[in-house]
């Protein structure tokens, strides 16, 4: 007895195909996109070797003989120890007052509170143990109440409507802390409006 042998025809699974190309599809993109971000990378690479810093020496300066505009915190040592005093300099109503000038006044100020033991007007010790201080006990302190008040009066007196020409200025030796810059900067933030800018500026010894 012969056997018949069967044969069946397969035919392409079309869910198959699909899967196939979706993979392929993906497999391109990936492929490109590698590609092309690593010429972007090499492109990148060599605009940043073209790039120029700008020369420290056409930076601003703030002169001794400049004459004074805003209301201006000045970080400086005391005489020539380590100890760090704030002075709070104050322009003049008809703008001539010149910063070595303001300077003068905020001294003058601080050696007559000195000799009657009395908080300056336009000067403050900054302790040397601020920095462990809490939040509340750091803001007790008479240099945290001189800068309130000086922004809060000088805002009151010189800035009736927002105006970008509005700043309060910062003057510091270089190795003044964060701390205490970003609270002069945080009293300005609260009269935003007012107060769009806040300089800072290195003082030169």
């Amino acid at each position: 007895m012969a056997f018949k042998k069967n044969y069946e025809k397969k035919s392409l699974s079309l869910p198959g195909m699909i899967d196939i190309i979706f993979l392929l599809l993906i497999f391109a993109l990936v492929t490109l996109s590698t590609s092309q971000s690593g010429v972007d990378t090499k492109k990148r690479g060599a605009q940043h070797d073209r790039f120029q810093l700008p020369n420290i020496g056409q930076a601003e300066t703030f002169e001794s003989d400049q004459v004074l505009r805003t209301l201006l915190f000045q970080v400086e040592y005391v005489d020539s120890t380590n100890q760090k005093r704030l002075l709070v300099l104050w322009p003049d109503v008809k703008d001539s007052l010149t910063l070595n000038d303001a300077r003068i006044n905020a001294l003058m100020d601080w050696d007559e509170s000195m000799k009657n033991k009395m908080n300056p007007k336009s000067a403050a010790l900054i302790p040397s143990d601020y920095l462990s201080l809490g939040k509340k006990d750091f803001e007790k302190t008479w240099l945290c109440s001189l800068i309130r008040n000086s922004i809060k009066k000088y805002t009151e007196d010189n800035f009736f409507q927002p105006s970008l020409s509005n700043r309060i200025e910062i003057r510091a030796v270089k190795d003044t802390e964060f701390r205490l810059v970003n609270y002069i900067m945080t009293e300005c933030g609260k009269y935003d409006k007012l107060i769009p800018r806040c300089v800072f500026r290195t003082v030169v010894e």
